[in-house]
């Protein structure tokens, strides 16, 4: 539940973030970092939600992600997400 309460959270940011700059979401692609494999699994809908009560919090992502013209949720557990959080 907390992946997914914090992928919302960071899409609505950067959705308001891109609109509060005259921009359309329509007109960029994004990448999401994340361990979280069962997230992305069932993002990518190629894994059913096996929890019912994160269906409400799952349609909510899939609605925002869809707001991009690309966006595409990868999983990565090497360290690469701290050094990009490093910069």
């Amino acid at each position: 539940e907390a992946e997914y309460l914090l992928l919302i959270h960071a899409l609505n940011d950067l959705l308001e973030r891109i609109e509060r700059g005259k921009g359309n979401p329509a007109n960029y692609t994004l990448d999401i970092y994340s361990r979280c494999a069962p997230m992305i699994s069932q993002l990518r809908q190629s894994r059913p939600l096996s929890y019912v009560l994160l269906r409400p919090l799952h349609l909510q992502a899939l609605a925002r992600l869809k707001r991009f013209a690309r966006a595409e949720v990868i999983r990565k557990q090497d360290g690469t997400i701290e050094r990009l959080l490093r910069g």
